[in-house]
């Protein structure tokens, strides 16, 4: 893939390469196609929610068209500045005040352009600020001599609250590939949930996660190098043939996993032209499996209901909003604008399980599943 932007050497880091290169230009189109961006890598390694790796393969095969801006994607990138300013004044005790009294903590620079590192030729990162040599480190007050990568997210707090740490780790995997390829051990991922509540998180390099970066890199890109190859080919070829190298393809491509993308990905590929196929060993034994898990998933969803209706009783029995508990949130039942029913509501419930107790439901769970899957 040719380029004609010429890089630098990182001032920051000798061993890096800067690539200037103008956000959404041609030339940014362009470079993507070479590599896996750290934007990217939570899609290769399977841990973002929004996006599957086939139409990832798709895309990079030139299969598909980049994403267009959304609302969504708007919105993070008019929020970055807003983040970063919070995070000069941020001293992990209260950021409000010293940006009353205008007391800046740390500085940062935001960052242009592109770095990539020799070490690992599959893999480019563009952090979205960086933090000034001899700033102190949240995580221990300790001035960094190089700076640190800060990257800057806005998230929904439903969403945040799904994990026990507040960080998806989708983050965690691209905060780790930009200090793999910046040469550092330590990053901050400043966010702002639901547009008022901001926190900083110190994040210091993992080498098990920098490990199955790379080696999911080197496996998944693999695919897209074979991908490119057949799109030619399919380019070329005709009627037939064309459908034939599109059907190998899409046998090429990852198995799904439980992302709910997945349903919409395979609804837009069918194409009735048979009216019978007999069903393979495969699909059969799939289709016992779902529909015991069936049974599973009803009979849970049958003990949620049974608990959601009791404390709908105490709502209706109370005549309240809101049921209360200082330091652990509330719940409120209310009725939404042009509702017929109330809603229940969880207001950051913090009486879910976490930690070894979280763990031991979660066993117990998988080991439930797995007796129920093993009836003959």
């Amino acid at each position: 893939m040719e380029n004609t932007i010429q890089p630098l050497k990182w001032r920051v880091n000798p061993n890096c390469l800067l690539w200037p290169i103008k956000t959404h230009s041609k030339e940014w189109h362009e470079f993507r196609k070479r590599g896996i961006g750290s934007s990217e890598i939570s899609t290769v390694v399977r841990a973002n929610d929004y996006e599957i790796l086939p139409e990832w393969i798709e895309r990079k095969a030139g299969m598909r068209d980049d994403k267009p801006m959304n609302e969504a994607m708007l919105a993070g990138l008019l929020a970055e500045d807003g983040i970063l300013l919070r995070w000069k004044y941020y001293d992990n005790v209260d950021y409000v005040m010293n940006y009353v009294a205008k007391k800046i903590i740390r500085e940062c620079v935001k960052f242009s352009g592109y770095i990539t590192n020799p070490k690992y030729p599959l893999l480019f990162t563009s952090t979205d600020a960086w933090a000034m040599p001899g700033s102190p480190m949240l995580s221990s007050g300790e001035v960094s001599e190089m700076g640190f990568p800060i990257e800057s997210k806005q998230i929904n707090g439903f969403y945040a609250n799904k994990w026990e740490s507040g960080i998806p780790p989708g983050y965690l995997f691209q905060v780790n590939q930009e200090m793999m390829l910046t040469e550092t051990d330590y990053a901050e991922l400043a966010t702002l949930k639901d547009g008022r509540e901001f926190n900083v998180y110190p994040i210091e390099r993992s080498e098990n996660l920098c490990n199955i970066i790379l080696e999911e890199s080197e496996k998944v890109w693999k695919l897209v190098v074979k991908a490119r190859e057949m799109k030619l080919e399919m380019d070329a070829a005709r009627g037939s043939q064309k459908d034939k190298i599109r059907s190998e393809m899409d046998s090429m491509l990852p198995l799904p996993d439980e992302n709910p993308i997945y349903s919409q990905f395979y609804s837009d590929k069918y194409m009735k032209i048979k009216e019978n196929v007999e069903m393979n060993q495969e699909v059969f034994e799939t289709a016992i499996m779902r529909q015991r898990i069936k049974v599973i998933a009803n009979m849970f969803d049958k003990q949620l209901d049974y608990f959601e209706n009791t404390i709908k009783r105490e709502f209706s029995l109370q005549q309240a909003e809101y049921f209360e508990s200082p330091g652990n949130g509330s719940l409120r039942y209310y009725l939404k604008s042009g509702g017929k029913t109330h809603t229940l509501e969880w207001r950051s419930f913090k009486g879910k399980p976490s930690g070894a107790s979280l763990t031991e439901i979660e066993n117990k769970a998988q080991e439930f599943i797995q007796n129920i899957l093993s009836i003959q």
